[in-house]
């Protein structure tokens, strides 16, 4: 008996279906590129003439690449070979343990340390992207005295000794962001014993991090992140926490909770339920996932407690009754009866559950709301670790902040010495008056938007610069090391410290010193270890906790009522690629594809669909949407999942000195809150919009090549037993795109992905099949792993020298990602399940680009690489036109380049980035997905080497696979029988992605597996 046939859509439109859609081409209408660089460019007469007397060198130039002269290294150091690759190991300032692969002296690529506690090898897109903040133009490069925000005229000593006068004073405050280093706050104990009447205060711009610090001080009297055990938990209740996207460490969270649903080792998976205002990463991975408005998780979690009390013999010590699920149905649009569900599965799962809360929604009652489930159920102790708390500080909560502001007001600071914070822009209502005018010394990266408020600006190294150590958890501690010469004349915060205190502090005079001196007892050979391993874990197999005791009055800030209902209310989230926005000139980030909504460049007011049409609001109309504190202009983005009455806005956007990537792209959510006595205002507060009449188009890159396309029609390779097979859409009935089943079907009936109704054509191959008596390239990707996290996509970014275009070009249709996850919604419009999938060339067997090609520019090698030669490409496009899954992008622009008068050249030192090992391509070329063929070919050298003529398995790893943290990307030689590739691509699950039509593809999915009850 066949089961139900999901329908899949990829957008709105393609759902919905549109008739007239076939009439449309398959690529976007170019538009006249001339037109547009001229009316860019504001040719004067002059200019004009200028450019014409130039016409027979542009005549000479324009059919080959400029010159570009190098230089030696005269002296070598002797470590380093040419063309040799060394690895480093450091820690990123998330916690993350790295690899860094440098050529010649500098960094081009960042990988996950595989060794590393936690996170094991895997790391966040934002990590991943933090190599071309190294490489920034906008990065200031020298110290500077200012004057409302602009450079003055010094020399660097003269501003360094200027900031030193104003210490010697005393009376500073010395404000920074969180230390998370113990080397760094124990030379800030010597800093503030060294210049007496300081006070240090540290201070997070990401608002979870300090509300759940905030939470767990009110219910057990410590400021403290506690450790998440997701791979001894059963079943996970997530109340707005992204904790596979955004929440404190999401790399080490999606690699524990993956082990613990890794359904190859056993036919067992963990369940994820998520109550959630906007539709997260997380959520997109839930079993079960409830659409609240912002700011009602807290009367959820509440009702669940209710329910626990109630009916479960389990004690919450607070009359709750007015929040069970009964009574708070109606209120939270969420039934009754799945209220209780969740309470009996919890239930149920006592000590073997986790609870947890986050985001912007949170604040610290639901903390407390979270704090009290999980002491209810026995979680403390099993699967939340206080005792192994993560040693990662939130600083100063809101309350406090707003008590500092207080005092910075009324000029209770003779200095101001600012690392790492940038107050003005994260602050909301916050403005450069309201510092009061003190001196301000800022150390920084960049000048920001509170660089108009300081008195002198001392640029930062990079972390990739820097020395230092970094103790994550208690006795685990990750080594920073710098790979590279700082590039400028900056410096490390605690070398400044050292030179505002006469140049010496705590017996050194560099921090190196400082920080090679409290390692020294350990010995020579033990600190060549930590440097090459790069990390020291004795702790690592101490993490059992123990059970927190509850402060009596805890539950005092719970409310005891429901709020009053009704209207619109504001939901702000970090999105997974611009978190708090610090790092917002970085393009790797702007251009990388929201997980769920698909769009890049700029934030929006998301809203569900159905309210969109009662409210008569159009995709990408601009509405001005205002609360009690302010009011800000964002384009309308349809987006389903949401709850009727949820306004999401992405935090990170809006920057106004962030540099010439990051200025003026979004607006600044927090404009629309305030911070009041009580804490952040912010989340779950009452909106009104209105109609501005301008409406613009959102970049998106999940619609580039299926603008709507829906209509169902038979085509051409249908049976007739398939009818209505779609022409152009996703919906794909019986043909393998998606495929997907529950666990308890599929124990059920493992052999049920075995496609049998798709019609498979016998000999339709034009060519004679290959053979292969060697190597076998080929790829299995996990589907119940894969998360969607991206940073598999940032990481071949990195790796292949992808270009990012801008939203200009986006919108045209010419993103230049050559892996993409798609993300496929399946059911109902208001709260669909989602499906992520990876999508890079499958380098086919009959691959249909190879026979079209006029020019043989894409050719099939004898280990199953179909591989392009850029220098023969004319640019015909056929190869795209012929590809089934859409990967192959066309060039279309010198998009690492920029012009200056007659030169084209790279914003120094982004070319630093670039890596050598892959060619920088040319536009009016065709690329795509090569496997990584610059890695198989070390890989193969190094075989020889060994006098082997296969690569063994396991030495050969993609960009993609080496980054993510689940481990759902295997690669290898699918021809030996013991490769790990080789046996998953005979799994149950296994299939290839519309291999009907015979093109043999040498990537193979395993179906998703979900846990629904």
């Amino acid at each position: 008996m066949d089961k139900e046939k999901k329908h899949y859509w990829l957008s709105l439109a393609e759902r919905s279906g549109q008739a007239n859609q076939w009439q449309k081409p398959e690529f976007q209408t170019s538009r006249n590129e001339m037109a547009a660089e001229a009316a860019d460019s504001r040719l004067s007469r002059a200019n004009f003439l200028k450019f014409m007397g130039a016409g027979a060198v542009m005549t000479t130039a324009a059919c080959r690449k400029p010159v570009e002269r190098i230089v030696p290294a005269v002296i070598q150091p002797p470590e380093m070979t040419p063309g040799v690759p060394l690895f480093y190991s450091t820690t990123a300032p998330d916690g993350t343990g790295l690899t860094v692969r440098t050529r010649e002296g500098r960094p081009v690529k960042l990988a996950g340390n595989a060794g590393f506690p936690g996170t094991n090898g895997g790391a966040s897109a934002s990590t991943i992207a933090s190599l071309l903040d190294l490489y920034d133009p906008d990065r200031l490069r020298r110290p500077v005295l200012l004057e409302k925000g602009k450079k003055k005229k010094a020399a660097p000593a003269e501003v360094v000794a200027a900031a030193r006068n104003l210490i010697k004073k005393g009376n500073y405050l010395l404000w920074t962001n969180p230390l998370q280093g113990p080397s760094s706050r124990a030379l800030v104990t010597e800093f503030l014993q060294a210049n007496p009447g300081g006070k240090h205060v540290e201070w997070s711009a990401d608002a979870t991090w300090r509300q759940v610090a905030q939470g767990q001080e009110l219910s057990y009297g410590q400021r403290l992140l506690p450790d998440y055990r997701f791979d001894r938990a059963n079943l996970v209740v997530s109340f707005d926490a992204d904790f596979l996207g955004t929440h404190i460490q999401p790399a080490r969270f999606t690699h524990a909770f993956a082990q613990a649903r890794n359904i190859r080792r056993a036919k067992e998976m963990n369940r994820l339920i998520v109550i959630e205002s906007m539709f997260s990463v997380t959520g997109g991975n839930a079993d079960e996932r409830f659409a609240v408005r912002p700011g009602d998780a807290l009367i959820t979690a509440l009702s669940i407690a209710a329910e626990l009390d109630e009916n479960h013999g389990l004690t919450a010590g607070k009359d709750l009754s007015a929040f069970l699920p009964a009574r708070v149905a109606d209120y939270l649009g969420i039934p009754a009866d799945a209220l209780k569900k969740i309470a009996g599965e919890l239930s149920r799962e006592r000590g073997r559950s986790l609870v947890l809360a986050g985001g912007v929604q949170s604040g610290p009652e639901l903390q407390v709301a979270v704090n009290l489930l999980n002491s209810m159920l026995g979680n403390d102790g099993i699967t939340v670790d206080y005792q192994n708390s993560l040693f990662l500080s939130a600083g100063m909560n809101d309350r406090e902040l707003k008590n500092l502001l207080s005092e910075i007001k009324r000029g209770a600071y003779g200095a101001i010495i600012l690392s790492g914070v940038n107050p003005l822009y994260h602050v909301p209502g916050l403005k450069a008056e309201d510092l009061g005018g003190t001196p301000i010394v800022q150390l920084t990266d960049r000048l920001d938007e509170t660089s108009v408020a300081a008195a002198m600006a001392l640029p930062l190294n990079h972390y990739l610069e820097n020395w230092g150590d970094l103790e994550f958890q208690k006795e685990i501690y990750g080594i920073v090391q710098p790979v590279i010469r700082p590039l400028y004349e900056t410096r490390s915060f605690e070398d400044y410290l050292i030179a505002f205190s006469g140049g010496s502090l705590g017996g050194a005079t560099r921090f190196y010193d400082f920080l090679r001196g409290r390692w020294a007892a350990r010995g020579e050979a033990f600190w060549t270890s930590f440097l090459q391993t790069g990390f020291y874990a004795p702790g690592q197999s101490r993490r059992n906790g123990t059970a927190a005791n509850r402060k009596a009055g805890a539950l005092d800030t719970l409310p005891a009522t429901l709020p009053a209902a009704g209207g619109m209310r504001l939901g702000p989230y970090y999105s997974l690629s611009m978190l708090d926005g610090s790092g917002a000139n970085n393009a790797y980030r702007q251009e990388l594809p929201d997980p769920i909504t698909k769009t890049v460049w700029g934030n929006h007011v998301c809203v569900l669909p159905e309210t969109a049409r009662k409210q008569g609001w159009k995709q990408g109309e601009i509405l001005e949407i205002k609360t009690g504190h302010g009011s800000l202009r964002l384009p309308v983005l349809l987006q389903p999942g949401l709850h009727p009455e949820s306004l999401t806005v992405a935090l990170g956007y809006g920057r106004e000195a962030a540099g010439k990537t990051g200025n003026r792209v979004g607006a600044n959510g927090l404009a629309l809150g305030a911070l009041e006595a009580t804490g952040l205002q912010l989340s779950g507060l009452s909106v009104s919009t209105e109609k501005t009449g301008d409406r613009v188009e959102i970049p998106c890159t999940q619609t580039v090549y299926r603008d709507g396309y829906n209509k169902e029609d038979k085509a051409f390779f249908a049976p007739d037993s398939v009818p209505n097979a779609p022409y152009g859409g996703s919906s794909q009935y019986d043909r393998p795109i998606i495929l997907e089943a529950n666990l308890d079907e599929f124990k059920k009936n493992p052999g049920q992905f075995k496609p049998e109704k798709i019609h498979y054509p016998k000999d339709a191959s034009l060519m004679p099949a290959w053979q292969y008596t060697g190597m076998r390239w080929h790829m299995v990707i996990d589907l119940t792993s894969c998360t969607g996290c991206n940073a598999c996509v940032t990481s071949c970014h990195t790796e292949n020298n992808v270009p990012m275009v801008g939203p200009d070009e986006v919108l045209m249709g010419r993103e230049m990602h050559w892996l993409r996850i798609d993300r496929y919604y399946s059911g109902d419009e208001k709260n669909p399940d989602v499906a992520y999938q990876p999508m890079l060339c499958q380098h086919c067997e009959n691959a249909p680009c190879e026979t079209v090609c006029p020019v043989a520019a894409t050719t099939h090698d004898s280990e199953g690489l179909n591989q392009m030669t850029y220098n023969r490409c004319i640019g015909t496009r056929y190869c795209a036109n012929n590809c089934p899954y859409k990967v192959r992008r066309f060039n279309f622009f010198e998009n690492w380049i920029y012009m200056d008068g007659l030169v084209r050249k790279l914003r120094s030192p982004q070319q630093l980035a670039l890596n050598p090992d892959v060619t920088v391509r040319s536009r009016g070329v065709m690329e795509k997905c090569s496997f990584c063929v610059q890695r198989i070919a070390t890989a193969r050298q190094e075989a020889k080497a060994r006098g082997s003529e296969s690569v063994r398995d396991g030495d050969m790893v993609t960009a993609c696979q080496e980054v993510c943290p689940t481990g759902a990307i295997s690669f290898g030689n699918i021809n030996d029988e013991k490769s790990r590739v080789n046996r998953l691509s005979r799994d149950e699950r296994a299939y290839k992605v519309l291999d009907f039509l015979k093109v043999e593809p040498s990537v193979t999915y395993l179906a998703k597996i979900r846990n629904k009850a």
